[in-house]
């Protein structure tokens, strides 16, 4: 089988309306697409051919990682965040940390497999992750 590419990874969320504002806001992204109904609202936010879908079901439960650390997280199976290139890691963590985006764990510079990193929650709990690659 050949794949081209990542298409999307999806996100679940509490408020459709505040997610796609908090992802525009500090990331850029628009919304592409929307549809769903009453119970279930979905859409796609995308920027520079990486896309995001999102989900906002009504009731949902709190994930499983909301109030774990990065460490923490990786004791449950399960995806555990979302990783964006950057190409300045210390711009972008100053520019979200200006902005109020909760810093999960501090720049770490040259890490194994060999790129530096940071990670940072967004407003349901999900984890986000920098890389600035060589």
């Amino acid at each position: 089988m050949q794949i081209d590419s990542l298409h999307h990874a999806g996100l679940s969320v509490s408020d459709f309306d505040a997610a796609v504002a908090w992802w525009g806001t500090h990331f850029g992204f628009t919304l592409l697409a929307e549809w769903g109904d009453d119970g279930l609202r979905m859409g796609l936010i995308g920027k520079n051919g990486i896309h995001v879908e999102l989900f906002c079901a009504q009731g949902a439960a709190p994930g499983p990682d909301e109030a774990k650390g990065v460490g923490q997280s990786m004791g449950q199976r399960g995806w555990k965040h979302l990783a964006f290139a950057v190409p300045d890691l210390a711009a972008a963590t100053e520019d979200l940390r200006a902005a109020g985006v909760p810093v999960l764990v501090e720049p770490v510079r040259d890490a194994p497999p060999g790129y530096s990193y940071a990670f940072f929650r967004d407003p349901d709990g999900n984890h986000v992750e920098l890389v600035e690659l060589p």
